[in-house]
């Protein structure tokens, strides 16, 4: 039998007992060595103050609904079974272990993690990924009535925690941007030298600074929502007779 087989017959008996047994065992102790884990500089005693339990209590809440499928929701109560034994951890994590990944200090469990997360077999990566997705996830975007936020975005400076970003009202007031200062002059089409850069001023309610995976979603929501947003990227300038017909087709 190969590693991948012996892995994936580990996985697919843990799956079979979870799904005979949905609550084997508690889900909150297991959730919160995941949390100290992934988050250990949140969940030690130097971070936030219960921070663990209260993850795992947010964690358990989604795992338990229906923001997980019932395949999903198998697949993770197979790994805590798993992990919470000698047996199961040596399994999955290939190693030799006479201890429980749930009862390991946590260098070694970070060891087995980063194991998990750069092995060359497809079911050990995605065994990592269920559980950072869904902890990280859960645990930095959940928010505490008492405190009124995330703990940790309030720890970092974060008023409120992490939230939805405010949507300008319809009647605030547009404002302009100059953007003369940071126009480049660009080569006449007949002499190559360069011609003055033609003042641009123009009025929008957004204005959105970097167009990566954060800044061009956010961009297209809120125009969407009916506002005019302009998006400002660095690089050089590009005259519009230049641009490229992706552009030229979204009206940039």
């Amino acid at each position: 039998m190969s590693e991948s087989d012996s892995v994936g017959s580990v996985i697919w008996a843990t799956s079979r007992i979870a799904s005979l047994v949905k609550r084997t065992m508690p889900l909150a102790p297991f959730l919160e060595v995941l949390v100290e884990t992934f988050l250990p500089s949140a969940a030690t005693d130097n971070g936030v103050p219960d921070f663990a339990a209260r993850a795992a209590k947010e964690l358990e809440k989604v795992i338990l609904s229906d923001k997980l499928t019932s395949s999903e929701r198998r697949e993770f109560m197979a790994l805590q079974i798993a992990l919470s034994t000698s047996l199961g951890t040596s399994a999955i994590c290939m190693t030799a272990t006479r201890t429980p990944f749930t009862q390991l200090p946590i260098e070694e469990r970070e060891r087995l993690l980063l194991r998990l997360a750069h092995s060359k077999l497809a079911l050990q990566r995605k065994a990592f990924l269920a559980l950072k997705k869904l902890v990280v996830s859960v645990a930095l975007s959940f928010s505490d009535p008492k405190l009124k936020g995330n703990p940790i975005a309030l720890q970092h400076g974060y008023p409120g925690g992490y939230g939805a970003p405010a949507v300008p009202d319809a009647d605030v007031e547009p404002f302009s941007v100059d953007f003369r200062p940071y126009l480049l002059p660009s080569p006449d089409a007949h002499t190559g030298n360069a011609a003055p850069a033609a003042a641009q001023l123009m009025e929008v309610d957004v204005v959105v600074i970097g167009s990566g995976c954060g800044g061009s979603v956010t961009a297209a929501t809120l125009a969407k929502a009916g506002h005019s947003v302009l998006v400002i990227e660095k690089g050089p300038f590009v005259p519009p007779d230049q641009a490229s017909a992706a552009l030229c087709v979204c009206g940039v």
